[in-house]
């Protein structure tokens, strides 16, 4: 078991998936549901620019707030406006105080005086800007300066990469359901994925992914959660198996049981078979191990065995087990190595 289970984990981390222990990758065999979050999970963000909705021009010193604030966060957006923000010249300032992220909401803090607040539109209290055509899936970043809503930043995203096929292919073995922090209207093609409408959610708060998970292992279902962001911490720790989506190798989410490098998100099927197949192997060689020693104990049972001769066959069972896991994971890991492009 922990010899089959610990090649599994080394193959995986090959193909950049980091799984934490052989219990996780034991309880990724059992897995029947899977729930993805949307933002920096199945969307990531786009090249472009963007789009800048203020109703006032702003000073360099709150621009340089608005950075400094956005680097203390790792939420998808946030980084996206991070980027953005540096690529225009604007640099962190060591004045501000009281910064405090808000999780699934915003971040806020003090600078010379004024009070800060980036986030939802509900977070700054204003509604939210609706378009009425959506081509792209889009995030907006509200400004709040003191008690002046300043307007919004809104950042284009797209669809990553080969997620339509994967989400295709799970779809023959697992019942797959998408959560998602944004307004209906955001959602875009992503839709067209689920066509179920009890398959998709929208508007819901940390607390509300983590009851949505709740509620299905109440159902007695076996439930991985395929997140990226502090936003997505409770349900991960609380799914049965939490799957960390990470684009950048600083930030990452420790509250799971798997760490995915974003690219390699479209095998995911691919990864689950895998350990399902390393499940099928250890029962594989218990049952040969059974056999094995049915067989030697009717000869024992007879008095036809020496106790020398018991003495050297009793071992190679173990020892036939360890070949036979070492063999059949690394045949499955070299098939495995032929499908995935590293």
């Amino acid at each position: 078991y922990p010899f089959a289970l610990g090649h599994g984990i080394r193959w995986l981390s090959k193909f950049k998936c980091y799984v934490k222990d052989i219990q996780s990758l034991e309880r990724m065999s059992h897995i029947d549901t899977i729930v993805f979050d949307k933002t920096g999970t199945l969307t990531l963000a786009n090249d472009q620019k963007p789009n800048i909705f203020f109703h006032r021009d702003l000073t360099n010193q709150e621009w340089n707030a608005m950075y400094t604030l956005v680097h203390q966060s790792t939420h998808p957006i946030s980084r996206q406006a991070k980027k953005y923000l540096a690529g225009e010249g604007f640099h962190e300032v060591s004045t501000f105080e009281n910064i405090q992220e808000i999780t699934g909401k915003g971040m806020e803090g003090n600078f010379g005086g004024q009070c800060i607040r980036m986030g939802s539109a509900k977070f700054v209290g204003t509604k939210p800007h609706a378009h009425s055509d959506f081509i792209s899936s889009e995030s907006q970043l509200y400004v709040q300066i003191d008690e002046e809503v300043i307007g919004y930043m809104e950042f284009p995203w797209q669809n990553r990469e080969g997620i339509e096929w994967m989400l295709h292919q799970l779809s023959y073995t697992y019942d797959i359901y998408m959560l998602s922090g944004d307004k209906k209207e955001h959602a875009a093609s992503l839709l067209d994925w689920f066509p179920r409408e009890e398959q998709v959610k929208f508007e819901c708060s940390p607390m509300d992914k983590m009851e949505f998970i709740q509620h299905l292992q109440a159902e007695g279902k076996q439930v991985a959660m395929v997140g990226d962001g502090l936003n997505d911490a409770g349900a991960l720790r609380q799914s049965n198996v939490g799957i960390a989506i990470s684009d950048d190798h600083l930030h990452f989410t420790p509250a799971s049981d798997l760490i995915l490098q974003g690219n390699f998100l479209p095998y995911l099927p691919k990864y689950l078979d895998f350990s399902r197949y390393g499940l099928r192997l250890i029962k594989a060689s218990f049952v040969l191990s059974l056999v094995y020693n049915a067989i030697g104990l009717s000869f024992a049972i007879q008095g036809n065995l020496s106790p020398l001769i018991a003495a050297i066959l009793m071992p190679v069972n173990s020892i036939s087990m360890l070949v036979i896991a070492n063999l059949g994971m690394n045949i499955r890991g070299n098939s495995l190595k032929s499908h995935i492009q590293i």
